[in-house]
């Protein structure tokens, strides 16, 4: 139970070496393109004109833009375990009561604490079947 209330207080747990790597990776790529382009540019006879300083402030955007898409994917992310970690457990929390009611309406269905256990497992990433020898 614990591991489920530290998911729930930190859905974000684990995610940072990922979302730091993505951002350097994205750094690194744009490392070095001002010089080049600087001296692309001198070469031509424009290195100290508007165009040196409009191509340097394009590239920033750029990179700016694409760290904002990595900050963005991450925080879609984090939104979606966090879903998933509130729907983990109240399954869980529905274990004790034996039944659980699914669907609403006239479509209402009872599902067992065996049925709940294998969604859990399901959602959970755990293939119940390779216990049993089966396939995952």
């Amino acid at each position: 139970m614990a591991g489920i209330q530290d998911r729930l207080a930190n859905p974000a747990a684990g995610t940072d070496p990922l979302r730091i790597s993505a951002i350097n990776a994205t750094n690194r790529r744009f490392q070095g393109i001002p010089q080049k382009l600087a001296t692309n540019l001198a070469q031509r006879g424009y290195g100290k004109s508007g165009p040196l300083g409009g191509g340097i402030k394009g590239l920033e955007l750029a990179r700016q833009g694409e760290i904002g898409g990595i900050e963005s994917s991450f925080a879609q992310m984090l939104l979606g375990r966090e879903d998933k970690n509130y729907d983990l457990a109240s399954m869980l929390m529905s274990l004790n009561r034996g039944t659980d009611q699914v669907g609403s309406g006239s479509q209402k269905t009872t599902k067992s604490w065996l049925e709940n256990i294998m969604e859990l497992a399901g959602m959970a990433g755990i293939g119940v079947a390779s216990y049993y020898g089966g396939k995952k």
